[in-house]
């Protein structure tokens, strides 16, 4: 794993970046998650550059990829 030290408009940025991911789910009826581009698995962050907001389907059918 791959640990960074955040700054404090980093979590911010990560808390929006969740926020989001819980709106599109109300707007739209369909479950979104959170993705770590790189995963972490693979050495990515848990940084707000390697974030995403995508369907929970595309996010399971990625895998560890």
């Amino acid at each position: 794993k791959v640990y960074v030290q955040l700054t404090d408009s980093e979590k911010k940025e990560i808390k929006e970046i969740y926020k989001e991911c819980r709106e599109k789910r109300v707007s739209t009826g369909v479950l979104h998650h959170v993705d770590h581009i790189i995963p972490l698995v693979k050495g990515g962050p848990h940084h707000p550059s390697n974030l995403r907001v995508i369907t929970a389907k595309e996010n399971q059918s990625k895998g560890g990829r």
